[in-house]
């Protein structure tokens, strides 16, 4: 326990704490702490991931986990970032949202629920600030500043480009701290971490407890990653958020979404990303980039996914991108008739109607951008189709590879 909060230093998980000295004391012993995380969608993404490797570590050092779900607070809609209002969510499918997100947390291992020591467990706040108005006003409402709410960096920016700012969403930093003053009481929580956007928010509930109990609680984040070209860590060459559904982001995705990391976040993305010791991290970061990109993919996706799809993953890889005269088996197929090669394909039409983009204009977009390779030929015109000149002799059937960006790739059969 006592070393928890340097290995999170020295792994990079800390952004600010609301007291360093206070926060190292309070995990040198056994505490309670919490996260929230509103079911705004049926499945967690790469954005959620740092949360959850840091909750492991924490879990792991003896300290007791509250998963929260914000069933209510995904009703209201976090502002934090936003530039305008959340499209409003149902509270049926929240809850709906909110039983696939505790079942994936449950599939993905990272917390353990089962211990018989110490069990993680999962929370609801919908359970606590489905309240009468009254209570709301007496035992939250009363205690916070308009003036020191309207301070808040995303209701600046807000205000000053004259964006609509509803009352529901002003009250939501009230709500979060409120879920704060709440496990504080009810469950002993000391600790609320959370990703440094949530810096100010999370502060609200500390200030919370000070003004109601007159205790003292704290605050950790996690820093916000962003990838070579400023946006959100999380997203994929064409726009597409990662997500830890292998229904949404296939294994294969997944994988390929690791082994592009550009060479300066490897060090981060390895400590951050995997459970791999310090040591041999600066082993494999003294090797070639491309061996230390692979090894960051299998172990991320090993743990997304589990061992088997990692190899899987690593061995497709390997088939749609070293040319080594095999196909990769988890990728998107399509398969072809000789009377449709005949009539003419195209290759945009291949490229949406397998799903592998958006649209038939993505493809296009992507054409005209050389971001689509058939085999290791770039492809640049729009109105390019199949020819039975494209397809090879690979493991006893005709095939192609088309990979679109960095990390999708089609296979197409002909029969």
């Amino acid at each position: 326990m006592s070393n928890v909060f340097q290995k999170l230093r020295e792994r990079g998980y800390i952004a600010q704490t609301s007291d360093d000295k206070a926060v190292e004391e309070l995990l040198s012993g056994r505490t309670t702490l919490y996260e929230g995380f509103d079911p705004t969608g049926s499945s967690l993404h790469i954005g959620h991931l740092l949360s959850l490797m840091a909750m492991h570590h924490l879990q792991q050092a003896g300290h007791r986990i509250i998963f929260l779900l914000g069933g209510f607070t995904a009703i209201v809609g976090d502002p934090t970032g936003k530039s305008e209002t959340r499209q409003f969510i149902t509270p049926e499918q929240v809850a709906a949202n909110g039983e696939a997100m505790r079942r994936q947390v449950q599939r993905l291992g990272l917390l353990d629920f089962e211990s018989g020591d110490n069990p993680a467990v999962v929370r609801n706040n919908y359970d606590w600030l489905d309240m009468r108005l009254s209570d709301y006003m007496l035992n939250a409402a009363r205690y916070f500043s308009i003036n020191r709410l309207i301070t808040h960096e995303t209701y600046q920016e807000r205000l000053k480009r004259q964006e609509h700012l509803s009352l529901m969403e002003f009250l939501y930093s009230t709500l979060q701290g409120y879920d704060y003053l709440y496990l504080y009481k009810n469950e002993g929580c000391r600790l609320q971490i959370g990703g440094n956007d949530q810096w100010r928010n999370i502060l609200d509930g500390v200030e919370l407890i000070q003004y109601v109990l007159g205790e003292q609680a704290y605050a950790m984040t996690f820093p916000l990653l962003l990838d070579p070209s400023g946006q959100k860590m999380g997203k994929t060459s064409t726009g597409m958020r990662v997500w830890l559904d292998p229904e949404r982001t296939s294994p294969f995705e997944y994988y390929q979404y690791w082994v592009n990391t550009p060479d300066q976040d490897l060090e981060r993305n390895l400590k951050l990303f995997t459970f791999l010791p310090l040591d041999e991290i600066a082993s494999i970061l003294s090797g070639h980039p491309r061996d230390a990109q692979h090894r960051l993919a299998y172990e991320a996706t090993k743990i997304a996914h589990g061992e088997e799809a990692a190899r899987q993953a690593q061995s497709d890889s390997k088939s749609a991108f070293a040319a080594q005269g095999a196909l990769p088996a988890d990728v998107p197929t399509l398969t072809l008739t000789e009377a449709e090669l005949a009539e003419g394909v195209k290759v945009t039409n291949a490229l949406a109607d397998s799903g592998l983009v958006k649209s038939r204009g993505e493809a296009r977009r992507l054409l005209q951008q050389g971001g689509i390779r058939l085999w290791d030929e770039r492809l640049t015109d729009v109105d390019r189709i199949f020819t039975p000149e494209d397809f090879r002799e690979v493991e006893g059937v005709r095939a192609i590879i088309l990979r679109a960006g960095k990390g999708k790739v089609l296979k197409i059969l002909l029969s």
